[in-house]
């Protein structure tokens, strides 16, 4: 029989933060069933895939080790009654030491969306993001690990830097959600939204974000997902409302093909990925 592990969670409070809310004080009560217990919406490696994050809408986050699949530790960022501490995105730093984690979080007690950054050994919540404007749907870090950026409910993109989370750029005249930023092994950024569209950036530098070309994707009216290839001359675009994935070009965006998916007749492929080769 399996036996029910009984955890009590307490909201953290990370201190330093001028002009930051602070999480409810009361502690809540969780059971501990070694696995998530509502929809995993995100999953991340890190460059030597050793670590697997996963992150949940039971307001925690898992780290797993890829080889055998042992869960090593939950991650349990400050929660809150409701949707507060809900995990939308998760990322794992290239040098496996930094968790990234957003969402619902913070919303409710600062009016504002948070980041929070975990160290993945010890499970120390080690920074804090505050102040975006919406819910967080999507984080990646740059291939450097000098970069994270983040995919908002509304009001764009942003990026930071990870050394001390200042801004190092942004682009808020997005229509609509974007649920997916990602970067290229050259620090380029692509993002996709619901309006749309999608948007190619140099890589972050003194000035911010440079938009290099944006285009409507054919292939459907809610581009969702992206992934360049590893030799970062194409982009691979998933729909939100289309069975359809398109391939495009990373210079200028421009379509260059389509894979066969015409047997695909129901749902949508929200999800693509190159394979390393």
């Amino acid at each position: 029989m399996k036996r029910l592990f009984f955890a009590l969670v307490v909201g953290m409070v990370f201190s330093g933060i001028a002009g930051a809310g602070a999480p409810p004080k009361e502690p809540f009560l969780k059971i501990e069933t070694g696995m998530h217990t509502a929809k995993i919406w995100r999953i991340g490696v890190d460059d030597a895939n050793r670590y697997l994050v996963t992150s949940s809408y039971d307001k925690s986050i898992r780290v797993w080790e890829l080889a055998t699949g042992r869960l090593l530790s939950v991650l349990r960022p400050p929660i809150g009654e409701g949707n507060e501490g809900k995990i939308y995105a998760a990322a794992i730093s290239p040098d496996g030491q930094t968790v990234a984690c957003g969402g619902w979080t913070g919303w409710d007690w600062d009016g504002s969306a948070y980041i929070y950054f975990f160290h993945r050994a010890t499970g120390e919540l080690t920074r804090r993001i505050t102040g975006l404007p919406n819910v967080i749907l999507y984080l990646s870090f740059s291939p450097d690990g000098l970069y994270l950026a983040a995919a908002l409910g509304s009001g764009g993109i942003r990026v930071f830097r990870t050394s001390d989370g200042a801004p190092a750029g942004e682009d808020r005249n997005y229509g609509a959600a974007s649920y997916s930023v990602v970067f290229d092994l050259r620090g380029r950024l692509a993002a996709a939204s619901l309006d749309g569209y999608i948007r190619l950036y140099d890589r972050p530098g003194a000035d911010g974000l440079k938009l290099l070309a944006i285009q409507k994707a054919p292939g459907g009216k809610e581009p969702f997902s992206l992934s360049f290839s590893p030799d970062g001359e194409k982009l691979a675009v998933g729909f939100n409302d289309s069975t359809r994935v398109d391939v495009l070009s990373a210079s200028d965006l421009s379509h260059l093909y389509s894979p066969e998916t015409s047997g695909v007749y129901r749902g949508s492929l929200i999800s693509v990925s190159f394979s390393p080769d």
